[in-house]
């Protein structure tokens, strides 16, 4: 009796064990988190400081018996349960770990987000960890966007056939923030683009992405000719990287590109009242009564086609 038990016992653990080891046909991540964090930093070859996943809460359980099968259970910090989705907090000093870990989330993710990995070893330890992944989004907020980073950005879009990302930066020292934002065009169906507040840069200036004195209209026109369908941008504390003309030029020109554009960008403070439609697209310009705007208002343009009125954007 006892060797059957024990055989019973083995042969259970030997199929648990098995089902915790099918990392590329069961999905478990929703959300993927890798946040830098200069500050913790003992070293410049430190990884970033914290992981941060998200799970349907009935897959955690199945993480966790990978990362037991793999000794990696230790490594936990914290978790929290939020409604229907489990948190974990790890935080990881070791390479070796991340590409364990990284077996443990299987190939499948929902979202990816980078925060703050605007170092170069924050951009290597990411791709060991995203190595071998599929996901279709990315939100990714940076202090300030290199051509190192920029390029990273770019590369990894390639290589997991992202469609769909949201961008926050504060500072940009690229070489071409032109030629950057028509490569993403050409990689992307949506972008959304945020652009954080400067310090040093007063909020009367015409800014966006690191550049003044730039005519954005034409620009954003012209991404529209390549993948990209949807964009976002709020630049909501230099709006007059947007002025008048600019606004009048894309209410002309979207509208009668060849195909059903979703548009949406804070502008300069536009006086009068715009509600039509062309071509298909709803056009109307947005007011939002805020403090921090010139004059107490925030206009938007927005421009839709009429199957994508209803539509947001979601990170």
């Amino acid at each position: 009796m006892n060797s059957i038990v024990f055989q019973t016992s083995r042969t259970l653990r030997s199929r648990v064990n098995g089902y915790g080891r099918q990392e590329a046909t069961i999905k478990v991540v929703d959300s993927f988190k890798i946040i830098g964090n200069n500050s913790l930093r003992n070293g410049p070859t430190d990884m970033p400081e914290f992981l941060i996943f998200f799970f349907p809460m009935r897959k955690s359980k199945l993480f966790e018996l990978r990362l037991s099968i793999r000794h990696l259970d230790i490594l936990f910090q914290s978790r929290y349960r939020s409604g229907t989705s489990v948190e974990y907090n790890m935080q990881l000093s070791d390479p070796r770990q991340i590409l364990l870990l990284s077996v443990c989330m299987g190939k499948q993710i929902g979202t990816v987000f980078l925060f703050k990995c605007s170092e170069h070893h924050d951009l290597i330890a990411a791709s060991r960890a995203l190595e071998g992944k599929t996901f279709r989004r990315m939100n990714v907020r940076i202090e300030k966007l290199s051509d190192d980073n920029a390029n990273h950005l770019v590369e990894t879009i390639k290589l997991h056939d992202v469609d769909h990302l949201m961008l926050s930066i504060r500072n940009s020292n690229i070489s071409s923030q032109v030629e950057f934002l028509l490569e993403l065009s050409l990689l992307l169906r949506a972008l959304s683009l945020t652009q954080q507040s400067v310090t040093c840069i007063d909020f009367n200036t015409n800014y966006f992405l690191g550049v003044e004195e730039m005519d954005w209209a034409p620009i954003f026109v012209d991404m529209f000719s390549r993948k990209l369908d949807k964009l976002s941008i709020d630049n909501r504390y230099y709006q007059e990287y947007l002025l008048n003309g600019g606004v009048d030029l894309l209410r002309e020109r979207l509208p009668m590109l060849d195909k059903k554009v979703w548009f949406k960008a804070t502008c300069d403070l536009y006086i009068d009242e715009v509600s039509e439609k062309r071509n298909g697209h709803r056009v109307q310009i947005d007011r939002q009564l805020l403090a921090w705007a010139n004059d107490g208002e925030s206009c938007s343009l927005v421009i839709k086609h009429g199957s994508r009125c209803g539509e947001q954007f979601e990170g």
